[in-house]
């Protein structure tokens, strides 16, 4: 399971992998817990269904 946090800021002075590993920002928080809950889902599905259907459940586009 891959999880995106997104890429660095221009003014970000450091390389890529210098910006995954510091820590997130208070404002991002509650973004960050969401996304270890996504992830989480995303594992029971994995373990459950199988890496097929997981990924079709979690990768569908959702309709405008």
């Amino acid at each position: 399971v891959r999880c995106g946090i997104g890429r660095p800021p221009p003014q970000f002075q450091g390389t890529v992998a210098d910006y995954l590993l510091e820590p997130f920002p208070e404002a991002r928080e509650a973004e960050a817990r969401q996304l270890v809950k996504d992830a989480t889902c995303a594992v029971e599905r994995l373990i459950v269904l199988g890496p097929s259907a997981a990924m079709n459940q979690i990768n569908r586009k959702i309709k405008s």
